[in-house]
């Protein structure tokens, strides 16, 4: 049965189902009037676009509305009680694991020598992992990545604010490592009560297990003005990173200091240049640019300059994006090439949407002219705040 229905009642039902078709779970804007249905497939944001301009939102905000849609945006939330009771079946576990290698150094002192010595090289080659991990995700994994993705976003947005850290406290930044890491410490658990695991190994599986889990939690104190006591004396004695160390990682160009852990290996790192090597590498090999560079596009090498003002095509979203909410981060000598790799992008873009509204107007003319209408008033930034007419007279 089709009720009929004058030409306003049929556009407030479209603007009704606009609004119920955009909670659709499968992604598809589904519009209906009082003849057909037509279907709009939604836009393909990446989320660094959203949050960019959820980013330039925040900024227009009064202080008070400010500092609240910051702490909505950028703080993690909070970890389920199973995940935060892994952090104690993680610790009881290498409880047992200390103590068989308490046990096992009173029977042979000399082996505690050793011991130390091993610990020592195991924490200064976490440390290492910690950093090339931190930097791969900071500048090479994508966001749209499956297992890597939340943790590049997470690492973004921590960058974007870096004290949105400070809330979330001991359990909730310590549980994702102690759920990734429980198997290996169920296994060093079990080895220790089945087998005579030597001293030295378990040394090293203590310092490697709790590091790679404390990690986290060693970065977050970096961040706090008033850290926890036991972290004040470990970083004064330069056993987990400080906080004038890490900060520097905060700042243009954003491409130093990886460590949440200690910073021990930091300064091989720079005397062998790695961190610049890695990223001219992972543009050469790839033809992608580093996500450093478009945080901080004052430090993209000349070299890499000229090819983009040779070819717009080599700009990412990503660069643009981040230009239109840093503007002053952006030189001189790319503000052109990145406004017009913009306009390029856009151009196609409209196009493209224009032409999947136009052949669903075939179907129902009037509700895809409203979903057009009503696309460009929900993404001003992408349609560039003007109204576009979906049939150009």
């Amino acid at each position: 049965m089709v009720l009929t229905m004058t030409g306003r009642a049929r556009f407030w039902l479209v603007l009704v189902l606009v609004g119920m078709a955009s909670e659709r779970a499968d992604g598809f804007c589904v519009l209906s009037a009082s003849r057909a249905i037509i279907e709009i497939p939604p836009l393909d944001l990446n989320d660094h676009a959203r949050d960019m301009e959820e980013i330039r939102r925040i900024r227009t905000l009064k202080p008070q509305d400010n500092a609240r849609a910051v702490a909505d945006y950028a703080t993690p939330p909070p970890k389920a009680l199973w995940e935060r009771g892994m952090v104690i079946v993680d610790w009881m576990m290498a409880s047992y694991v200390g103590y068989q290698f308490f046990n096992a150094t009173a029977e042979n002192p000399y082996a505690g020598i050793t011991s130390i010595f091993v610990a020592t090289l195991t924490y200064y080659l976490v440390d290492a992992t910690v950093q090339i991990i931190h930097k791969s995700l900071d500048s090479f994994l994508s966001e749209k990545n499956y297992f890597f993705g939340p943790a590049v976003r997470d690492f973004r947005k921590h960058h974007e604010y870096p004290n949105n850290l400070n809330p979330v406290g001991y359990f909730g930044q310590v549980s994702p490592f102690a759920v990734l890491f429980a198997p290996l410490f169920a296994g060093a658990t079990v080895a220790n009560a089945s087998l005579n695991i030597p001293p030295e190994v378990n040394a090293g599986i203590l310092v490697f297990l709790i590091s790679a889990i404390y990690a986290n939690e060693t970065h977050r104190q970096a961040h706090l003005k008033d850290p926890a006591a036991w972290a004040r004396v470990l970083q004064k004695i330069n056993v987990i990173v400080r906080r004038e160390d890490h900060r520097l990682h905060h700042l243009p160009p954003f491409n130093g200091n990886y460590s949440g852990l200690s910073g021990w290996a930091e300064p091989m790192a720079r005397r062998l240049d790695l961190w610049r090597r890695m990223d001219l590498a992972f543009w050469r090999f790839f033809e992608r640019m580093p996500h450093n560079w478009a945080q901080d596009p004052k430090s993209i090498p000349d070299e890499v300059v000229q090819q983009l003002r040779a070819d717009l095509q080599k700009i990412p979203q990503e660069l643009w994006q981040t230009a239109a909410t840093y503007p002053a981060r952006v030189p001189g000598e790319l503000k052109e090439p990145i406004k017009a790799a913009k306009l390029r992008w856009q151009k196609d873009f409209i196009a493209t949407r224009r032409q999947i509204f136009q052949e669903q107007a075939e179907i129902n003319r009037e509700a895809a002219e409203t979903a057009w209408f009503l696309e460009q008033q929900e993404y001003p930034w992408i349609y560039g705040g003007q109204q576009w007419e979906l049939f150009e007279p």
